[in-house]
């Protein structure tokens, strides 16, 4: 008897999905060998289209099989059991469900990606940074040397954006690392011990997420109450979760990104800012601000820097010139007078020197008129770009479907109608080349399950618009199915 004969229609793909993972535990299919294809499993087992893949996606969540590009389902190297829906989650099922889902997300040779950061090269000061970099090639000095934390000329311009921005800090508050993922690495080196809880904003972002993770720390996610619910919430009441959490859980500090947080739809105005600061302040609590896309910031309406509210030096405020000069020329910074010293040991015994050309074309870039040049006319062209693809979102995607964008910044947080998983939309659109960023990688939980990340900093030209459609057109089949 067919799998498919046995059991009500509602439950059929889990009976299929159970009987193909048998069949992948007894040989049938040796790893690395190719599935039948879905039309095939649809004559074989008398089953509809919405019956198999849906099987064959709770396979690929559990890790039994794999999904490339054009080619089809292949099963995995190690078949383990599937998680029986409802099922408690382990942490080690946890930890293997949270690698299947960054190898979904990756970005891929060959793939069209919808939704990862790095700006297209039309939009980063190519120019100008050649012209830097030809004037120091000269400078055998510039080629030969490195420092530690950053030079005094780089430092002085990193300090002199952040006054811009309302921040008391001086040169000597701040240590210059690789990048922002180095800077927020020595912030967790200098304040964490593994194990220690960790309260932190959501959706976390991911880099941010990964570093947790791998230092054991217990991740307390703001604002999931039920470690599900991604459900509208105030700045307020995040505020009151951390004090919250501080009495039941006792976190050693606070990480928040006000970018990403917005994404979410959390509306942080500047008494929300002060309240968080000074509730972490009243209670001795360092609070670590990720500042990855400040620097492009596109709202007037826009949230002060919480270091710009730091009277009593308990920020450590993290940021990058990413967003400004490309991630092939980038460098990081943590900006602490507090815990400036212990930074800069703990870069001096782990990090690599910067290397002194590099340092210096940053340094005269960001101190020129080219740089302020080039972010009016960024943040311009990002507004225009940011518009055309949430107007062609809202027109591609199944009805019910919101878009939010952040007062920085690029990404777009797309929310799908309830019942549709973006996992799932994500192996059907990588069969297709085309790639985005599921909610589900910014959560160690199974919040986010219906949402995804694009990003707008490419324009949004005929390759790009008709994968968009495309993508809008495999979620309204999936509404459909439903």
């Amino acid at each position: 008897m067919r799998p498919s004969d046995r059991v009500p229609a509602s439950f059929r793909y889990q009976a299929l999905a159970e009987h193909l993972a048998q069949s992948l535990r007894d040989g049938c299919f040796p790893p690395g060998s190719r599935l039948p294809s879905v039309r095939e499993l649809c004559q074989t087992h008398a089953a509809s289209l919405s019956t198999v893949t849906h099987a064959l996606h709770r396979l690929e969540d559990a890790g039994l099989i794999e999904a490339r590009a054009r080619l089809g389902f292949f099963s995995c190297a190690r078949p383990e059991a599937i998680v029986p829906s409802g099922s408690p989650v382990t942490p080690e099922a946890l930890d293997a469900r949270r690698e299947r889902l960054m190898a979904l997300a990756a970005l891929r040779d060959g793939q069209l990606s919808l939704g990862h950061l790095g700006l297209p090269d039309d939009l980063l000061p190519l120019p100008a940074l050649r012209r830097w970099t030809r004037h120091h090639l000269r400078d055998d000095a510039a080629l030969g040397r490195g420092w530690v934390a950053g030079s005094s000329r780089l430092r002085q311009q990193l300090a002199q954006s952040l006054r811009r921005r309302g921040c008391e800090v001086q040169e000597t508050d701040l240590v210059a690392t690789s990048g922002e993922g180095e800077a927020l690495a020595l912030c967790l080196e200098a304040l964490t011990q593994p194990g220690d809880a960790v309260a932190v904003t959501t959706p976390v972002p991911l880099r941010l997420l990964e570093l947790l993770q791998a230092r054991g720390h217990r991740v307390l996610e703001l604002g999931l109450t039920d470690g599900h619910s991604d459900a509208a919430i105030t700045a307020a009441q995040i505020v009151a979760d951390l004090d919250a959490r501080i009495q039941a859980d006792r976190p050693v500090c606070c990480i928040v990104d006000l970018a990403t947080s917005a994404l979410r739809g959390v509306q942080w105005d500047e008494a929300a800012c002060r309240s968080l600061v000074a509730l972490c302040t009243r209670e001795a609590l360092p609070l670590m601000e990720c500042d990855l896309l400040g620097a492009l910031t596109l709202r007037p309406d826009a949230p002060p820097l919480l270091k710009a509210l730091d009277e009593a030096d308990r920020v450590l405020h993290c940021g990058s010139t990413a967003c400004v000069t490309g991630i092939g020329l980038q460098v990081g910074w943590v900006a602490s007078g507090r815990h400036r010293v212990q930074l800069m040991a703990a870069r001096a015994v782990h990090g690599e020197l910067l290397p002194g050309l590099h340092d210096q074309v940053l340094a005269d870039f960001l101190g020129s008129e080219d740089a302020d040049r080039h972010l009016r006319r960024l943040r311009r062209e990002l507004l225009r770009r940011i518009d055309r693809w949430t107007a062609a979102v809202l027109e591609d995607f199944p009805a019910g479907t919101r878009v939010q964008r952040s007062h920085a910044g690029h990404p777009l947080w797309v929310t799908l109608p309830q019942g549709l998983s973006a996992q799932h939309l994500l192996a059907e659109a990588r069969l297709h080349g085309i790639s985005f960023v599921p909610g589900t990688v910014f959560t160690q939980g199974r919040a986010y399950e219906n949402c995804l990340r694009l990003t707008a900093a490419h324009a949004l030209d005929s390759t790009r618009r008709a994968a968009l459609a495309l993508v809008g057109h495999l979620a309204r089949e999936r509404i459909a199915a439903l």
